[in-house]
């Protein structure tokens, strides 16, 4: 008899944690717990865009809630779900709003839910927002085990000497205080972008000894977006002095 009902218990539980599947928009599954890391704030690269399927026979009630974030208050995060975009997150807030919900109907998918941070930090440390995705019954309450994830943005993937040397340019240094320094083998289109993700400048490099002056830039972290006429493409983190 205790077997029995502990079978019938972990059957139940299995049906909780089945209530929905959670992949990004091109279908790649994404597990529970899953930690989902962007090197980039600009927005076609720090953009996560999810679909939310319900793998019940009947229509399911969700909601999405920021449970905590380190290293950022929140500000640089807009959120997009069911449809309503929210510009900001702050710990416990419940999207959308506590008197409403996304309805998925059975077996079908939700792709209105997206996430990006704009926010740089201090160009060094990770920045983590959690997130839990859930399902509500008629009272608001949560039905089921929630499907948690984390957005994680980590700078400092974006330092990639091997991979501008790649396509063809070498770095003298990525610390500098007037003007970067090129080696270059195969031309390079170079933009270069602040961490809030605006365009500075754009350079075409060509073979041989190249510059950039930057002596006019403030004091800061700023991103060089490197391709060639190949089609290969590099990214890497610069420090202005």
């Amino acid at each position: 008899m205790k077997k029995n009902i502990l079978l019938a218990f972990l059957f139940i539980a299995g049906i909780s944690n089945a209530q929905l599947a959670v992949a990004k928009i091109d279908g790649t599954p994404i597990a529970d717990g899953e930690v989902i890391t962007f090197n980039s704030v600009l927005l076609n690269e720090a953009t996560l865009s999810l679909k939310i399927t319900n793998t019940l026979t009947s229509s399911i009630e969700v909601k999405l809630k920021c449970t905590s974030f380190i290293n950022t208050d929140g500000v640089g995060m807009a959120v997009c779900f069911g449809g309503d975009c929210y510009s900001g997150v702050t710990v416990g807030q419940m999207y959308p709003s506590a008197s409403t919900n996304v309805t998925i109907a059975a077996g079908e998918n939700d792709t209105t839910s997206h996430f990006i941070n704009s926010d740089p930090g201090n160009g060094t440390s990770i920045i983590d927002y959690v997130f839990q995705i859930y399902r509500t019954n008629n009272f608001g309450a949560i039905v089921g085990n929630p499907f948690s994830f984390t957005y994680r943005f980590n700078p400092n993937l974006a330092n990639s000497t091997f991979d501008i040397k790649n396509i063809g340019l070498g770095l003298k240094s990525s610390v500098v205080s007037s003007c970067l320094e090129f080696d270059v083998t195969n031309s390079v289109n170079l933009q270069m972008y602040d961490m809030k993700g605006a365009l500075i400048n754009e350079n075409k490099l060509l073979k041989g000894y190249q510059t950039v002056d930057v002596s006019n830039l403030s004091t800061g972290i700023y991103i060089l977006k490197c391709s060639n006429n190949d089609g290969k493409k590099a990214t890497i983190k610069i420090v202005k002095k």
